[in-house]
């Protein structure tokens, strides 16, 4: 049984259902098409700032629509994913972040001070 990367099964939806819609995040919608190539935006971002295989990228994004997209390109980039945990502090996260050391943080304005300490 080949095994695949999420990234993969999510590029095989996009060539499937391109039209089809992938996220309802409440004030509108993506198709597979679209997020797609949110990602693969973001993506060719990462790989410019040299993310490769087994780096960490920290999202701190509020929005989950952004959220997903930073997720798929983070994947497409082979990098780790480093997720905000909203059940911990700012001491912990940042005591997170610190031991994880990202190679790139991806942030939204709701986070500028929690990314610049």
């Amino acid at each position: 049984m080949d095994q695949e990367f999420v990234y993969q099964q999510f590029e095989f939806q996009v060539k499937k259902n391109p039209e089809k819609m992938a996220i309802d995040y409440g004030v509108g919608t993506l198709s597979y098409n679209e997020l797609n190539r949110h990602a693969n935006g973001l993506s060719h971002l990462l790989r410019h700032l040299e993310v490769s295989k087994e780096q960490v990228v920290g999202v701190l994004l509020s929005e989950q629509v952004l959220q997903v997209i930073a997720i798929m390109s983070v994947f497409k980039s082979s990098g780790i994913y480093l997720p905000r945990d909203i059940g911990f502090s700012s001491h912990r996260m940042q005591q997170v972040f610190d031991q994880c050391a990202p190679t790139v943080l991806v942030a939204d304005e709701n986070y500028q001070y929690e990314a610049e300490n």
